[in-house]
C-alpha cells in the first residue's frame, strides 16, 4: 500500500499490518499500523476502527500519525465518534 505524506507532498510505499478482533457486546475492532523510512524521512501511523458487528456501523475511528524529517517532527491525531445511530 502507499502512505500519503503531507511533508513530502507525495505517496510512499509502505507495509500495512492490521488485526481484526471480536469484542464483547457485539462489537468488533480493526487496528492497523504502517511505517515507512526513505532516506532521512520517517513516517508511522497507528489507528483503530470500532464497529457494531450486527449492523456494520462504524462507531469510533482514531488515527495517530507521526512524520520526522531533518530534526523536525509533525504529529496529528484524527478521531470520529458516532453520536447517535438509527436502529430498526
Amino acid at each position: 500500500v502507499t502512505l500519503p505524506s503531507e511533508t513530502l507532498m507525495r505517496r510512499l510505499p509502505t507495509t500495512l499490518t492490521y488485526r481484526l478482533t471480536a469484542l464483547d457486546g457485539g462489537k468488533a475492532q480493526v487496528t492497523w499500523s504502517t511505517e515507512v523510512e526513505q532516506g532521512r524521512f520517517q513516517a508511522s501511523e497507528q489507528g483503530l476502527i470500532r464497529f457494531d458487528r450486527t449492523s456494520g456501523v462504524p462507531e469510533y475511528y482514531e488515527a495517530n500519525r507521526t512524520e520526522r524529517m531533518l530534526g523536525q517532527t509533525s504529529t496529528s491525531r484524527t478521531t470520529y465518534e458516532l453520536q447517535t445511530a438509527a436502529t430498526r
